[in-house]
């Protein structure tokens, strides 16, 4: 049997917390690994924007519904024809 390169995909609702042209902070229900690598989608007024990000740092804090906050670097290099979430969300980030 051959081995093919393949990825395994997840969805998980985010709050984007923080945003800067290098990177973005967000909040999540769910667990995050360090060195994570993953496609931020931000939907804003309709307009989808995103980018891929790599998380440098994860922080549980406790007793809140968004108990786990994660730090990301964006991955410079975007589809073409992609709306970039680091070049085009209006700062700083409206609250969601």
């Amino acid at each position: 049997m051959r081995h093919m390169p393949a990825r395994l995909a997840r969805e998980i609702p985010v709050q984007l917390v923080d945003l800067s042209l290098s990177g973005c902070l967000i909040a999540s229900s769910h667990p995050l690994d360090e060195g994570l690598v993953g496609e931020l989608r931000v939907t804003l007024d309709g307009k989808l924007y995103q980018d891929t990000v790599q998380f440098q740092r994860f922080v549980r804090r406790h007793g809140t519904r968004l108990e786990y906050v994660a730090a990301g670097q964006f991955e410079w290099g975007n589809r073409p024809g992609t709306a970039s979430v680091r070049g085009s969300l209006p700062l700083p980030v409206p609250p969601l």
